[in-house]
């Protein structure tokens, strides 16, 4: 991996982040009947939820990647449910896995300062310069280690947040066969949920779609005389 590229991984635009969280406020407000939410939302706002890094080194490794992230899923979620589940999932249980679906990332990452080696232009060829710039490292001192899909529904339900089945599903499964590998009677239930709720098919789907698609162009499109001018400020 280039220098370029390391950097252009760790970066979000204000821009993305404010666009983000302006459709989380308008889509919380569509779901300010369901129980537990005022209380959900109280501890997304005392947690890193909305600053937190979706991953350590792949996809949306960056300040506020998770929330970024999370609505990359909402919007190929709400793609999908338009287009290939029409009649098959509705819009609220839609909302609800896809922005919640990695709440059990909060609190998982720990910050730290590392070396960046940077080449190409505006140096001159053959020339690098030392970037002092913000990593991500997984916290293994987890307090509360529940798996992944599994751990955000317990998190959610701990809260008091209602969850349909369906919505427990699909967020219990949205990595799919990752979740199940070499488990074969993991890999029965993934398949049963898939065959009993679609939106558990469609938060999957989604979620790779989000990561290997959305995710990944918004890291790629920057010069690299940006990466170098916001690094230089860090």
């Amino acid at each position: 991996m280039s220098a370029i590229q390391l950097l252009q991984e760790n970066y979000v635009t204000n821009e993305l982040v404010q666009e983000a969280m302006a459709a989380f406020n308008d889509d919380m407000k569509e779901l300010a009947h369901r129980q537990g939410l005022a209380s959900l939302i109280d501890y997304l706002n005392n947690s890193d939820f909305f600053t937190s890094p979706a991953s350590a080194k792949n996809h949306m490794g960056c300040r506020c990647g998770l929330l970024v992230h999370s609505y990359h899923v909402r919007c190929q979620a709400l793609k999908l449910m338009n287009s290939n589940f029409q009649d098959q999932v509705n819009r609220e249980e839609v909302l609800v896995a896809s922005w919640f679906h990695d709440i059990n990332k909060t609190g998982t990452y720990k910050t730290y300062t590392k070396n960046a080696k940077f080449e190409g232009p505006p140096l001159r060829a053959g020339k690098f310069e030392w970037i002092q710039m913000e990593a991500y490292a997984y916290n293994t001192e987890d307090e509360f280690p529940m798996g992944h899909g599994e751990k955000s529904v317990f998190r959610l339900m701990k809260l008091g947040f209602f969850l349909t089945d369906s919505e427990m599903a699909a967020i219990n499964y949205h990595m799919g066969y990752y979740h199940v590998a070499g488990c074969f009677e993991k890999t029965n239930s993934l398949q049963a949920a898939y065959d009993r709720y679609p939106l558990a098919l469609l938060i999957h789907i989604a979620d790779m779609l989000a990561s290997f698609k959305d995710d990944t162009q918004q890291m790629i499109k920057y010069t690299p005389e940006e990466i170098l001018g916001w690094y230089r400020k860090i």
